[in-house]
């Protein structure tokens, strides 16, 4: 579905210390590198506990703190 690919370009655009922060924030794992905290972020969107929506506003949080 396009909101999947919506939801890893904006967690994408995010750097590295701020992906992480949004990893934590669900209680995942923070992954040690680049290919593996995309890797946990599709996998925790693909098993849609939370709303596109919800995902997306701790993602503009994110952006905003910088």
């Amino acid at each position: 579905p396009a909101f999947i690919k919506s939801l890893q370009v904006q967690f994408n655009k995010l750097n590295e210390k701020q992906k992480q922060s949004v990893l934590s924030h669900y209680g995942l794992e923070k992954g040690c590198n680049i290919k593996e905290r995309r890797l946990i972020f599709k996998k925790f969107i693909l098993k849609r506990t939370h709303s596109m929506n919800e995902i997306l506003e701790v993602i503009q949080k994110e952006k905003q703190d910088v």
